[in-house]
């Protein structure tokens, strides 16, 4: 009996610890922009929270199937962006340097949908979806 315990409690642990049950990243942008996203794949993926207070900013960048939807009927809206959406995006610090290479973590988008929710003060979500190359990109910034 002990040995069968033993054996379930080293599954269910390493079950855990393999990432199975999803990325903490990918769930929060689930919830935020009211998606599914289980058979999206991960292509790009940061996060520099830390620090004092968990300030910073994370981006994931999904590849979806052709046919792929947002709920246009919640906050998504048709690209071209709104004038306060587009200070947010271009004008506004520079808040959407990836750490990784040089230039916007968002490349501009001609086709497809954005998203933005104001989180509180100096917080906020910001999405993208390009239809043209079948990309999601959700990108955080909490101060």
């Amino acid at each position: 009996m002990r040995k069968i315990i033993l054996v379930i409690f080293l599954l269910v642990t390493s079950f855990c610890f393999s990432g199975c049950w999803g990325n903490a990243l990918t769930k929060e942008a689930e919830t935020a922009l009211g998606l599914s996203l289980s058979s999206a794949e991960v292509i790009e993926e940061w996060d520099t929270h830390g620090g004092f207070h968990g300030d910073g900013t994370s981006l994931i960048v999904f590849s979806v199937e052709d046919g792929f939807e947002v709920n246009v009927k919640s906050k998504w809206q048709r690209y071209p962006l709104t004038e306060t959406a587009y200070e947010y995006y271009y004008e506004w610090g520079g808040m959407f340097d990836t750490p990784k290479s040089e230039g916007k973590a968002i490349p501009e988008i001609t086709n497809g949908y954005w998203y933005f929710e104001d989180t509180g003060p100096q917080n906020w979500i910001f999405a993208a979806f390009d239809e043209d190359n079948n990309l999601l990109y959700y990108y955080t910034f909490d101060s």
